[in-house]
């Protein structure tokens, strides 16, 4: 639930640099308390990448309408159902370029560490077993905080849209 509303958070700067926002303005928080709870609660759905994506569009929808009915705002059901349809596909789009991504990023990583320590031990005659595991293990640390980096970056730009 902290990533979903830092993920949040995260889609205001950038939203906040779309709109031509500069110095510490960028950092000041332009959603409404009902967007960043609804983000928070949107990153417990679960279910395949479609369901998923129209489950957190749905709860957004949601907070959002009754915060303004709430405003004294009212929202006639088509814009309700614009509003659903389009955070739907924003997120489905980018969930699906996270995955992709994600997945090229992973395949980045050695497979075993044989393999890996056979191609290491032939660039260095010299590196020992614990030197090539230590390589080993830091890419691929490396590679798994990448893959989560861009995770929340995707879900930060689908939350700006």
């Amino acid at each position: 639930m902290l990533l979903g509303a830092l993920s949040q958070y995260a889609g205001d700067i950038i939203s906040n640099i779309i709109n031509g926002r500069t110095g510490t303005s960028v950092f000041k928080p332009v959603s409404s308390v009902s967007t960043y709870v609804s983000a928070a609660l949107s990153a417990l759905v679960g279910g395949n990448k479609l369901l998923n994506s129209l489950g957190r569009a749905a709860i957004s929808t949601a907070a959002n309408y009754i915060e303004n009915r709430i405003k004294g705002k009212k929202q006639s059901l088509k814009v309700v159902i614009q509003n659903l349809i389009k955070s739907t596909i924003t997120d489905y789009i980018c969930s699906t370029i996270s995955k992709v991504a994600v997945q090229k990023i992973k395949s980045l990583s050695p497979k075993n560490y044989s393999s890996f320590a056979h191609s290491k031990y032939l660039k260095n005659k010299k590196m020992t077993p614990n030197q090539i595991k230590n390589q080993m293990q830091k890419l691929v640390r490396a590679n798994v905080f990448a893959a989560k980096a861009f995770e929340f970056i995707a879900g930060s730009v689908a939350n700006a849209v």
